[in-house]
């Protein structure tokens, strides 16, 4: 095992002491990997500022559809962090769907919808965070 990876087994033993093994992105408490913001191979560190839980599916996510080499780390992933999952995508369209059948979206204010659609997404999130701290306080 290299120096670096050794490192990181050590740092990460001793994040998840300070910290919660919770998937800062979607809220899940299942399955939580520690995300380098930047990545190693580009500079990145195992500090704690580079570090950043995230469950297994939104990790792949965040590898599959935002990673840029050429874009600023930084940005990139807080635009991965604001945007919604695809399965809170597909909640919010079904329910769009149901609740507005028939409206023209001509007549739908996208910017105001947006708005909504990513203030829905942010309570949701921390509904689940909230859930997953419960169940991992009632577990120790």
């Amino acid at each position: 095992m290299n120096a670096v990876r050794k490192e990181f087994q050590q740092v990460k033993k001793e994040y998840y002491q300070g910290n919660l093994k919770i998937c800062k992105k979607c809220g899940s408490g299942g399955n939580v990997h520690l995300h380098h913001i930047t990545p190693v191979i580009y500079g990145g560190t195992n500090d704690y500022e580079n570090l950043s839980p995230l469950c297994s599916k939104c990790h792949k996510d965040y590898h599959n559809y935002f990673e840029d080499k050429r874009l600023d780390w930084d940005e990139q992933y807080a635009q991965f962090l604001s945007s919604p999952t695809v399965q809170e995508s597909l909640a919010f369209t079904d329910s769009f769907n149901k609740t507005f059948f028939g409206v023209d979206m001509n007549d739908v204010d996208i910017v105001e919808f947006h708005k909504t659609f990513n203030k829905v997404t942010e309570a949701v999130r921390e509904m689940k965070r909230a859930i997953a701290l419960e169940e991992l306080e009632e577990n120790n």
